[in-house]
């Protein structure tokens, strides 16, 4: 009984699914690298996870502007929805992204000139897992929010 006959893969539009592939490549090279190098000076965790999140709120806002003489559309055999108000939610994710990681590496306070208390405190590093997170999350947050399907929004 040969059932891999009858299966069909669904097309699968990867220009649409860059905003997501694009957060989950950022987290992933956030996590290898961070774990093979030695520890990255302060910051810079922070850097890249704000530079993977704008490149992913730019080409969700680049998709946006297209989409605007286009009809909604389904990815995936209707798993995501790409519409409007799907890539709005993406970029508005992508720019709270870059807002939390910014302050939570006391980037916003050291450049305000106010003395941030990890400082004072003489470390000089940050820990990558919390910055991983963060894009994983924005990831699983943009995918509950695309999701097309009630299954999908509780694995997003």
């Amino acid at each position: 009984m040969d059932l891999t006959g009858d299966f069909v893969a669904p097309s699968i539009d990867w220009y649409a699914l860059s905003p997501y592939v694009v957060l989950l490549g950022g987290a992933l090279v956030l996590l290898l690298v961070g774990s093979l190098t030695p520890r990255w000076p302060r910051g810079w965790y922070a850097m890249l996870t704000a530079l993977t999140a704008g490149t992913a709120g730019v080409v969700a806002s680049l998709q946006f502007a297209v989409l605007a003489d286009d009809a909604p559309r389904s990815l995936m055999k209707g798993v995501l929805a790409h519409d409007r108000f799907g890539l709005l939610a993406v970029i508005a994710i992508c720019a709270v992204v870059i807002i939390t990681s910014m302050m939570a590496s006391d980037v916003a306070a050291s450049a305000t000139g106010d003395a941030p208390s990890a400082v004072a405190d003489g470390a000089q590093t940050d820990s990558l897992e919390p910055y991983s997170l963060l894009l994983v999350a924005a990831l699983g947050a943009a995918i509950m929010v695309t999701a097309n399907d009630l299954v999908v929004s509780f694995l997003g």
